[in-house]
């Protein structure tokens, strides 16, 4: 094997290996929401659901607004700082980010806060939720807590840590939020969000502190004015998160508007439970990939590679995932949620396509983040975000939910083709036409399964969906053992205790 075949199976065993840890952590993280949804479900309501939704979604908007970009500019200075400069330069650049973390919720509680009857209008149709929002604004300020802790971990590469902090965080809020669901009701929701928040903010206090101690100076000028560049760099960030949560909330608002309350919970909770299941995939991309990506933006060729390795590795993992949910679509949802939500089983299967297609898109829209082209990154979500905000709740009103779930995969597909070809003209990147093939046999067997799930005759979805989901695995499989070298490896390594094994027995 040539040296340079060896670096190439090094480079995919390494992102197969990181996507693996997280993607098996997060898999218990899935188990208990799965378990923290059925019990949602059960003791509010797919109304209630709905208004979970509608709380985190505005909470979200606000702390997108006022986190001054932190969770990504942060992330970049201090993994900077990691690879070239000593611990103190690092200690020091922590604190900046930390202090600035700390500004950040405190201008988010108070904006939260003051505007809490602006935004309980805005958000409810009927009813007022002002008494709540108060409630509920310590939670930005939290968000922004978290967010800086989340980017010192992964800045300084403790990627264990960032997904045991994901596994705790899930089983905290399932401890903390379902007993007050089931004591208080609706009534309960929004002080079981503000427990849950507390809860998962310690967590990654108690993580973080351990490796280097929580310090912050706001009233240390000259730290603070050292904080400025970040923040300014931080400010299209800004704009862009809330392009994105801007946009999704207008969605979740006008189905409850075009709607009910119970379509917004179908709705949130179909998207939600398709999201975290393909999460197992995506979940390496910010802390083990965006770092890779970012040290290559001097160099085009490994950019190149590094980007459609990441691509290739998503795409084969997620295919025999979304056509195992697809075909199981209907229990999936009875069993996560209960049996008013199958009626969302249309809309969910046609949604699949926007998460294939983020398998080939996520990679390369990471590449204006790593380059720090903050311009180029907020106008493509804004473009992506207003065709979203648009074409969904129109499709909604015409066709309901399933239209819905139609006009979010035509948004991905859109954005795909969007992404690729801007970002070939701006950085270079060129799209791997290797793997081509198996990326073409891949979509089909999904098109055939989705066809098949849409079927009223269950032998048929069993019959030839279940054997496109194994000709999808073996497929899979196959390339990434060959790209790997995972068997050889294996083989080597079994053959090498039974010499030792014969050895000792000699």
């Amino acid at each position: 094997m040539t040296q340079q075949q060896e670096h190439r199976q090094s480079a995919y065993r390494h992102v197969l290996k990181w996507t693996g840890l997280f993607g098996g952590l997060h898999g218990l993280t899935i188990l208990m929401n799965l378990v923290r949804n059925k019990l949602t479900v059960l003791f509010l309501g797919a109304s209630g659901l709905g208004i979970i939704s509608l709380y985190n979604t505005a909470l979200l908007l606000v702390n997108q607004f006022t986190n001054f970009g932190i969770n990504v500019t942060g992330v970049t200075k201090i993994a900077e700082r990691t690879a070239t400069e000593s611990r103190r330069q690092i200690a020091r650049e922590v604190c900046i980010v930390r202090t600035w973390a700390l500004l950040a919720a405190l201008l988010g509680t108070l904006v939260c806060l003051v505007l809490s009857p602006i935004i309980s209008r805005m958000t409810f149709e009927s009813g007022d939720h002002t008494d709540a929002f108060i409630l509920l604004s310590p939670c930005v300020g939290l968000m922004s807590i978290t967010a800086g802790e989340m980017a010192v971990l992964t800045g300084l590469k403790k990627l264990k840590k960032v997904a045991l902090i994901s596994l705790l965080s899930a089983a905290a809020i399932l401890l903390v939020c379902t007993p007050l669901y089931w004591l208080l009701r609706v009534n309960g929701i929004a002080l079981a969000l503000l427990l849950s928040q507390i809860a998962v903010t310690a967590i990654h206090l108690h993580f973080s502190t351990k490796v280097l101690p929580w310090r912050v100076a706001p009233c240390r000028k000259r730290l603070v004015r050292a904080g400025i560049p970040m923040v300014m760099l931080g400010l299209a960030y800004i704009a862009a998160g809330v392009f994105g949560t801007g946009s999704d909330y207008i969605i979740r608002t006008l189905i409850q508007r075009f709607g009910t309350l119970e379509d917004l919970g179908l709705y949130s909770g179909s998207y939600a439970m398709l999201s975290s299941y393909v999460a197992v995939v995506f979940t390496a991309i910010t802390a083990d990939y965006f770092p890779r990506l970012s040290a290559t933006r001097n160099d085009i060729e490994r950019q190149n590679a590094t980007i459609n390795q990441q691509m290739e590795v998503c795409v084969l993992l997620i295919t025999p995932i979304l056509i195992a949910l697809v075909l199981c679509m209907p229990l999936v949802l009875w069993a996560i949620y209960r049996s008013d939500f199958m009626v969302a089983a249309p809309m969910t299967i046609c949604a699949t396509f926007f998460m294939f297609f983020k398998a080939f898109n996520l990679p390369v829209a990471y590449l204006a983040l790593a380059r720090s082209d903050s311009k180029t990154y907020m106008a493509m979500e804004f473009i992506y975000d207003l065709l979203a905000a648009l074409a969904i709740p129109l499709s909604y009103r015409q066709w309901g939910l399933l239209g819905a779930g139609c006009a979010l995969s035509a948004a991905g597909g859109i954005n795909l083709v969007m992404v690729h070809v801007v970002y070939h003209f701006r950085y270079k990147y060129i799209f791997d036409r290797r793997p081509l093939k198996a990326y073409a046999a891949q979509a089909l067997l999904l098109c055939l399964s989705v066809w098949m799930a849409l079927q009223p005759s269950l032998p048929l979805r069993i019959g030839i969906g279940g054997t496109a989901f194994l000709l999808s695995a073996a497929l899979s499989l196959r390339i990434l053992s060959r790209e790997t070298g995972l068997m050889e490896a294996l083989k080597a390594k079994w053959q090498r205790r039974r010499g030792g094994s014969n050895d000792t027995n000699a």
